[in-house]
């Protein structure tokens, strides 16, 4: 989850990225923090096609520009995500419904469950938002399998199991793991050994012959790889 925080007072910038980065840590989030302590470069920034952003904080008060304009500004440039504000007082309240804001945060006020339960509202929302789906039959099953959950693929005598969420699996007649690469690359899975297809967002540690997923799960990783895998993860940092 790539979330981008806008505040002009670096304390809040970091009392807030520390905020979510304990929630994303209790919730088995991966989490990606960019800070703006101005809206003019952030909203510069948005003009660019490679742009992108799941949820935005975006402080009311700042100097130049105020946040309601700032996040009219991001609409304009075709920033569809959810935008939260962070204000000191309650009276941009109707602002937040004209840019179509998720919610509000009030600095002081805000209980820290309440910035929790905003934060799993913007998670559940981006979820419903980029929720694709794979459909697998086997066994005289089927199962319809959000993308979003899985963990990774892997081949072993002439089966396929596909394995989601924290601890589901299913297992079905052997496709080809290319033509499911093939599929799926553009999703976000990449094929880190003959016999594994894995999801980039679910990998926390990388080395030459071994790669550790979130929760702990370790695959064997093709060394002819390596180093295009270590530019991609690379790359989304």
């Amino acid at each position: 989850m790539k979330v981008i925080i806008c505040d002009d007072d670096p304390k809040e910038l970091e009392n807030y990225s520390a905020m979510l980065k304990y929630l994303a840590a209790q919730h088995d989030v991966a989490l990606q923090v960019i800070t703006y302590e101005s809206a003019t470069p952030l909203i510069f920034d948005s003009q660019d096609a490679k742009f992108s952003a799941d949820l935005i904080f975006m402080d009311m008060y700042m100097p130049n520009i105020k946040g309601n304009e700032a996040a009219s500004r991001l609409r304009e440039y075709g920033y569809t995500n959810d935008i939260v504000f962070l204000t000191s007082s309650k009276e941009f309240f109707r602002d937040a419904f004209d840019v179509e804001a998720l919610h509000y945060v009030v600095k002081g006020e805000t209980t820290e469950a309440e910035f929790e339960r905003i934060f799993l509202r913007a998670l559940k929302s981006r979820s419903e938002k980029n929720k694709k789906y794979a459909i697998y039959y086997g066994g005289g099953e089927t199962r319809n399998i959000p993308l979003n959950s899985i963990r990774y693929y892997e081949i072993y005598r002439k089966i396929c199991t596909v394995y989601y969420d924290k601890d589901n699996s299913f297992s079905f007649p052997q496709m080809s793991l290319e033509k499911l690469e093939n599929e799926l690359s553009e999703h976000g899975f990449f094929r880190t050994h003959k016999s594994y297809l894995v999801a980039l967002t679910v990998i926390e540690k990388l080395t030459y012959d071994e790669i550790t997923l979130r929760g702990g799960t370790k695959l064997p990783m093709s060394r002819k790889k390596y180093a295009e895998l270590k530019d991609i993860l690379a790359q989304q940092k």
